[in-house]
């Protein structure tokens, strides 16, 4: 090919051979620029189907204009050979890079944020990367990373492909005798991309986060002397943090953490997230110092007997024991909580207390849904003995119950769906993406989020069809709507506007009219708002609960806000990490149940002794790291 001329384009010079083919330095000389063209293999011309599919994705690929995205400029198919016209990139890739060693923890960070920008832009386009390693990521002469060789992938191979298949990987393919390009692919597949599953732009994350190690450790996270051993390790193997230098901050430890989890349920949902984190700590670098809020669930164990760390509480006087508001503002002590019990469940798994709606009451106050740490929902009837776990809802999130009290409507990954309080079969209702929050309207519709970054939705029980209620506004930063509950008027619904740059505990709540979609702002500076039936609005800021007088009527506030409950565990001041969530839910009669927060972020070492199952308690909770 050197020294040919492809119609406009003279060929210089090989910078590279790759699994998709030659990639060539080329004078555009109607443009009169350089630019990188990829030659691809002659086994593409040969097949029509392939040729096709990848002039579609390199048509969405050319639409990505972004500052840290190597360009695409065109497809062109002259004198029998298909080739595409790209950004010409100088400088020096992260995998030359990393040859040299760990790189500072300041120019690991500016360029994870660089990448996890470019990432963003793609992700929102629809646009999943599917390779992405050191050697697709470029830095140039002033810094600025550039990504190559997006969604390449899959217009090479198509959907449907089993991405484990070795000889199936664009890289892998390049050079079957060269080791280190065999191990480059395997080494930053996700654990659901190495199992052969289909991918989505959680994928991205996972490589994401080997990147980010390997830039702090100077070495692979995953290595194994043939593929299968690589892949092996992706699937079993942890990382070893210990290799992280010591200095590096516990923020960014934790990024990469939730990054690397194995369950692509479990991981960071967005890459936007982790780039505000970055841009954060870029402008106040203090911030990676902050603690954790969100991933510790307690386990208390001793012998086969767990206890469920929710206090189930009743309230003899419902407009002064809880809501004492009245005699807080005149500087009197508020009545106690008439009864405070401990609910046990002996040898069931304790509930979550994570993220998300996990723990809610029936409306009579008689039942009780949780979520426990194995990711089951599990039912209980206060007034009996027994706990059932619902089969086929593991992975379930967000429960909310029927006005009944008989369903139990739920958010898996991309479904919501329903189960009876008693058991059975799950049932489908409406498709959804991560949805944050829903509530019954009644006995035959459901308002929910579409997606964690979505307005909300409206779908009916009886035909499936769905209708938008409300919609973000781009103007104003709206980041999310989500947690919406029902008012008891049939008409209104209570729900939380978080903004961009903003933590939760900062959201608007809001009321939206079924009917007519009128939206009107209720309270601003609180998150995860509920109606009290004693004429209160309730939210949450950092681990309390507040409480102002609210009239159902006029929708309408009034007097101060003032705290009611304390030592409630919260998930509301961390945009990235948290979710806007309180565990707390209460009924008409006045039943309540919430997490105490206890020492959030502080963990119990055990032993346990795999001959016999015993557990030992070793030492007192604290902020243990990864024990071994």
């Amino acid at each position: 090919m050197l020294g040919k001329t492809l119609d406009h384009y003279e060929i210089i010079s090989l910078l590279g051979k790759g699994g998709m083919g030659e990639v060539y330095r080329a004078q555009d000389t109607k443009l009169q620029r350089e630019v990188a063209i990829k030659v691809l293999p002659p086994q593409m011309t040969r097949d029509p189907e392939r040729v096709a599919r990848f002039r579609r994705e390199a048509r969405t690929l050319a639409s990505l204009n972004h500052a840290n995205v190597a360009g695409l400029y065109g497809f062109e198919d002259i004198d029998g050979h298909l080739f595409l016209v790209m950004e010409l990139v100088e400088g020096e890739s992260l995998e030359h890079m990393l040859e040299g060693g760990a790189l500072s923890l300041t120019e690991s960070l500016s360029i994870a944020r660089q990448i996890a920008d470019g990432l963003e832009e793609a992700h929102e386009n629809g646009i999943v990367h599917r390779d992405l390693k050191p050697a697709n990521i470029m830095l140039t002469a002033d810094g600025r990373v550039k990504i190559l060789d997006f969604g390449l992938a899959r217009a090479y191979q198509g959907e449907g492909v089993n991405e484990s298949v070795a000889d199936m990987s664009p890289t892998i393919t390049a050079a079957m005798t060269q080791a280190g390009t065999i191990l480059g692919t395997a080494a930053y597949m996700s654990p659901e991309q190495a199992r052969g599953k289909n991918v989505d732009r959680r994928s991205d994350l996972w490589a994401f986060g080997v990147l980010m190690w390997e830039m702090l450790c100077g070495g692979r996270l995953f290595l194994g002397e043939t593929i299968s051993d690589t892949l092996a390790a992706i699937l079993r193997a942890d990382p070893d943090w210990d290799k992280m230098p010591d200095d590096t901050p516990d923020g960014v430890r934790r990024l990469i953490a939730r990054c690397l989890e194995r369950d692509p349920r479990r991981r960071l949902r967005d890459i936007g997230e982790a780039r505000v984190r970055l841009e954060r700590w870029d402008q106040d670098p203090s911030t990676m110092h902050g603690q954790n809020t969100g991933e510790i669930s307690f386990v208390e164990a001793s012998g086969t007997r767990r206890w469920l760390p929710w206090a189930i509480t009743a309230l003899a006087i419902l407009s002064t024991a809880f809501f004492g508001w009245q005699s807080r503002q005149s500087g009197e002590t508020a009545p106690a909580l008439a009864l405070n019990v401990d609910l046990h469940l002996p040898g069931l798994p304790p509930p979550s207390v994570n993220t998300g709606v996990m723990t809610i009451l029936g409306p009579k106050g008689d039942r009780l849904v949780y979520r426990g740490v194995d990711n089951y929902l599990y039912a209980k009837d206060l007034t009996k003995r027994r706990v059932q776990r619902l089969e086929g809802t593991q992975g379930a999130f967000s429960p909310s119950f029927s006005p009944d009290g008989q369903w139990i409507a739920y958010a898996m990954m991309n479904t919501i769906k329903r189960v009876a309080f008693t058991g059975g079969s799950p049932i489908d209702i409406v498709t959804a993406d991560n949805a944050r929050g829903l509530a019954w309207v009644d006995d035959t519709s459901i308002v929910y989020t579409r997606t964690y970054h979505s307005g909300l939705s409206v779908v009916s029980l009886t035909d499936n069809s769905v209708r938008e209620l409300t919609q973000i506004d781009d103007k104003t930063n709206e980041r999310t709507h989500r947690w919406p509950r029902m008012l008891p008027d049939g008409q209104h619904v209570l729900f939380q506007v978080q903004y961009l740059g903003r933590s939760y505990e900062q959201s608007d709540v809001e009321t939206v009219d079924l009917q007519t979609g009128q939206r009107k702002t209720i309270y601003r500076g609180g998150s995860f708002p509920t109606y009290a039936a004693s004429g209160h609005l309730l939210f949450a800021r950092e681990r309390t609960l507040f409480a102002i007088k609210f009239d159902l009527n006029t929708l309408t506030t009034s007097g101060l806000a003032v705290p009611v409950l304390e030592d409630v565990r919260t998930f509301v001041v961390d945009q990235q990490s948290d979710d806007g969530t309180a565990h707390y839910d209460f009924t008409d009669d006045g039943t309540l149940v919430y997490a105490p927060a206890g020492n959030q972020g502080e963990v119990r070492l055990v032993f346990l002794d795999l001959a016999n199952g015993a557990q030992t308690a070793l030492g007192d909770p604290g902020r243990y790291r990864m024990p071994t």
